[in-house]
């Protein structure tokens, strides 16, 4: 088989692949703004498969030598693969969690370079900056090689900087999908290595599906591992977290148990969707004072109104960070101008010799925090006579 017929055929193949996982993607119809901007970064490189596929072939079989033809196409491919690029960066960007100003600020920068580069790329027969076809219809370079620097240059950067924002800013879950979607220029780096090396080798088709099936296989795992309401670890990625931090035998391992009081009073008198609400300040609240505090400290749902949190210190340190919580509840309270206040009720517990599971020490954080409830109902009720 004709190696451009060879191209187009693998290109069509990757196109399946990638078609399969946009149905997913839109059968789930998970409409958090990141994983809208996922669904657009697979069509992207789905479009430009097919440019990719097709261009090979005309190039090389039907518009031998025609430089005209050649610049006509290089020029679609190239606004094509930058507009692929740029999805990859658009869905990066909101999937670090940046600040509102940040993030909108980096989401110009980045449509600004795009901008330029489609420009650039759409006007280069007539401008000669990058390639074009000379007056004797003969194919020239240009400045070409400008924009694989900016291609990849922009690619690079940005990842370098969000793994940065991901190590020091972001949770456990956070940071490993945020070094997911980072391999996306990596593959690319690696695959456009070995076609130099081996010569005609299809490796846009190959390193991008492989790039969109790693994020893919992230965003799977993800939907498995963080709850949807809260954002942040669920029950089963708590389980298996505390399992794994015991067996590895810290020297510290403290859980802090934590339940929002009269839950039920703020559903029954505002309603669920203000329940919600709730529910999403104090796991916010929460995670960014974790973070704060302990930057690998983790933090989960347990389910309803119980939430879980995990340091590698000792039971007086966690309480310590317990207050902490507390009291930025109660400031956040404040700040959302909430009709009702915010309190907690905490158990803490240590792992020991005779915690040898993740039920055990849970059970006991959990038997301690309603220990401190009946506590505080008590008081409550004898202040009031």
């Amino acid at each position: 088989m004709k190696a451009a017929e060879l191209i187009l055929e693998i290109n069509l193949f990757c196109v399946v692949i990638m078609g399969y996982i946009l149905i997913r993607l839109i059968i789930r119809d998970d409409r958090q703004i990141s994983q809208v901007k996922f669904r657009n970064m697979v069509m992207w490189h789905i479009v430009l498969l097919l440019i990719n596929g097709i261009g090979e072939y005309v190039s090389n079989k039907i518009a031998i030598g025609n430089a005209s033809v050649t610049v006509a196409i290089l020029s679609i491919y190239y606004i094509t693969l930058n507009m692929a690029i740029r999805s990859w960066l658009i869905y990066y960007t909101y999937s670090v969690n940046l600040p509102d100003k940040k993030r909108i600020n980096t989401v110009k920068l980045i449509n600004a370079g795009s901008a330029v580069f489609v420009f650039l790329n759409a006007t280069t027969e007539f401008t000669h900056i990058l390639y074009y076809s000379d007056e004797g219809r003969i194919f020239r370079a240009g400045t070409y090689y400008i924009q694989w620097i900016y291609l990849f240059g922009i690619q690079l950067v940005i990842t370098a900087a969000y793994y940065y924002y991901a190590h020091s800013q972001l949770t456990r879950a956070e940071r490993k999908m945020a070094y997911l979607i980072g391999s996306y220029p990596i593959v690319l780096v690696i695959f456009l290595f070995i076609r130099h090396t081996v010569g005609n080798f299809p490796f846009m088709a190959i390193s991008n599906t492989i790039a969109v099936l790693v994020i893919y296989i992230g965003y799977l795992d993800n939907v498995i591992s963080i709850d949807p309401l809260t954002d942040i670890n669920n029950r089963s990625s708590m389980y298996e977290y505390i399992q794994k931090k015991i067996d590895e035998k810290p020297e510290n391992l403290s859980l802090i148990m934590i339940d929002i009081n009269e839950f039920k009073n703020i559903n029954d008198k505002f309603g669920h969707i203000e329940g919600d609400k709730a529910l999403k300040i104090v796991a916010g609240t929460m995670k960014k004072t974790v973070l704060e505090n302990y930057r690998s400290g983790f933090l989960g749902r347990f389910g309803g109104d119980e939430f879980i949190v995990v340091i590698e210190n000792d039971k007086e340190k966690a309480g310590i960070l317990a207050e902490r919580i507390r009291s930025s509840i109660q400031k956040a309270s404040v700040d959302n101008n909430l009709k009702y206040d915010i309190s907690l009720s905490m158990g803490i517990t240590q792992l020991n010799e005779s915690i040898g599971n993740a039920e055990n020490l849970i059970s006991a954080a959990d038997e301690e925090m309603y220990k401190n409830k009946k506590l505080m109902k008590s008081r409550m009720k004898s202040a009031v006579k």
